[in-house]
């Protein structure tokens, strides 16, 4: 099935829109006067880009989702600001083998901002991380562990694993394979049976 022919839900489709903020272009001409015509608006969107401001730092964590679950999705693509659709179908899929969804994860982009282990659990509480690149490194940890090794540190369970686009290859046995490892892995992660 081609990403394309996916039928949402009507009530899905509505819950991805319910804060979203339509901006008119054209001035209402009868706002009271004490209304600052170039005020700036704020906009929020369920299941789009967000922003979560770093105190300490004065950075940005843009991420995709709700990060209702704390669990924070770290991929690594350089084509898109935070994730191109077929890996967000793919990484869909799995949270839904899990009992998930995408609002309940934050996806980040570490292609395109610097984070720190800190980072996440300070601006998003993570409880899970899992980490679809070879960079493990980048977040600070103090610990490097090999792909499909699950360690909890700071009130986190990490799970590193390969980056994303071994997962959707051509090669049918070597994407079985990361796939097989990967699922053994959120199964101990998540206490799935």
């Amino acid at each position: 099935m081609k990403f394309e022919e996916i039928q949402l839900p009507p009530n899905y489709i509505a819950s991805l829109y319910k804060d979203t903020l339509v901006v008119i272009e054209q001035p209402n001409r009868n706002l009271n006067n004490s209304l600052k015509e170039n005020a700036p608006v704020q906009q929020s969107a369920s299941l789009k880009s967000k922003n979560v401001e770093d105190t300490t730092s004065n950075s940005t964590l843009n991420y995709l989702g709700n990060n209702e679950k704390q669990i924070a999705i770290l991929v690594h693509d350089e084509t898109a600001p935070i994730i191109r659709e077929e890996w967000l179908q793919f990484i869909s899929n799995i949270l839904l083998a899990c009992k998930l969804n995408v609002g309940d994860a934050a996806v980040i982009n570490i292609q395109n901002q610097l984070i720190t282990y800190e980072q996440l659990h300070q601006n998003l509480n993570t409880k899970y991380c899992i980490v679809f690149s070879d960079e493990l490194q980048k977040l600070n940890l103090p610990f490097i562990v090999p792909a499909y090794q699950i360690k909890e540190f700071n009130d986190c369970t990490y799970l590193p694993a390969e980056p994303l686009e071994n997962y959707l290859v051509a090669d049918v046995t070597k994407s079985n394979q990361a796939k097989r490892n990967l699922w053994n892995a959120l199964k101990l992660m998540f206490h799935i049976n």
